[in-house]
């Protein structure tokens, strides 16, 4: 009992100084540059920028909406425009392809807490976006039938959301209020999956695990300890995987480097809490689930590729 006593102490130590003083200061500025990006008009200028660019791979004006979400915000920050395209007369093609595109894309609430580390940010975006709009065609065009383009597509500009008229100090209170929400949601996850990975460790299951999965990793010339955060990421989700991540790098089991190599199969939604959380924002998302992940893990698979050969 004195093992695990220690052992859930040290876990809560680690979870609330992540949540606290990495992700809360992090996603708190980050939620005030896309706020004051809308407030100025920005967002809507980039939508109309983007919306030609992305429509052939079947991602209307609303997905650069999401897209922008995900990329500055967090996993869960496009779920309000999926939602929007859900109720409206979006196709389920359009709808499927732009679902695809956020289970691909590396998700804030990872990418930004890991850049300290040391975590290539403008890399893990540029591929991230390639991944993205590769998973996005693959689904519009093959995973996708034709005669499911039966319903029209909403004019972005009309469906996004006006710039709000709160005061500047109303915004500052309700991004503070968000991102402590979002902080304080995450030091459950964090502090349970840390204590899990310690229990692991006092067990030898994480030896025995890393040994059997030693040779694949080897392959790609990848550090054989990757693999806990790697079972930790599609399990648990990102945020629990970024506890591990942490961690590991303090106890340099793992370096940087190795985070910037294995970055696209692990900085993604598409795991099981992240897959719970986005289908809820509409009734036609469960049911495009399966070719809307079918395109994401090619996605997937090109950006791991190519994070293995840029670093």
């Amino acid at each position: 009992m004195g093992i695990l006593s220690r052992l859930i102490l040290e876990a809560g130590k680690q979870g609330i100084e992540l949540a606290l003083f990495v992700i809360l200061p992090i996603m708190l500025v980050m939620f005030t540059v896309i706020r004051l990006l809308e407030r100025m008009g920005v967002m809507r200028v980039l939508v109309r920028v983007f919306e030609p660019i992305l429509k052939p791979f079947g991602v209307p004006g609303l997905g650069v909406v999401a897209m922008l979400q995900m990329l500055l915000v967090n996993f869960a920050a496009p779920m309000s425009t999926l939602s929007i395209m859900d109720q409206s007369r979006v196709s389920d093609r359009h709808l499927a392809a732009t679902f695809a595109l956020v289970l691909c894309l590396p998700q804030a609430n990872v990418v930004f807490p890991l850049a300290p580390f040391g975590l290539n940010v403008v890399a893990t975006w540029v591929i991230g976006l390639v991944g993205a709009l590769t998973a996005a065609a693959f689904t519009f065009y093959l995973f996708m039938p034709k005669d499911s383009d039966s319903t029209s597509e909403l004019e972005p500009i009309q469906n996004y959301d006006q710039p709000a008229s709160e005061s500047l100090l109303d915004m500052i209170r309700s991004v503070g209020k968000e991102s402590w929400e979002l902080a304080f949601g995450a030091i459950p996850f964090l502090v349970l999956t840390l204590l899990m990975v310690g229990l692991l460790d006092k067990t030898h299951v994480t030896t025995l695990l890393t040994a059997l999965f030693a040779p694949v990793f080897g392959i790609f010339s990848i550090n054989s300890q990757i693999f806990l955060p790697v079972l930790t990421k599609f399990i648990a989700g990102g945020t629990a995987m970024f506890g591990v991540l942490v961690s590991f790098l303090d106890q340099n089991l793992v370096s940087i480097l190795d985070v910037n190599r294995i970055a696209g199969l692990i900085i993604h939604p598409l795991d099981l809490a992240g897959i719970a959380i986005l289908t809820a924002a509409g009734p036609r998302l469960p049911r495009l689930l399966l070719p809307a992940a079918a395109g994401a893990g090619i996605g997937i698979a090109v950006r791991t590729m190519l994070h293995l050969l840029w670093f």
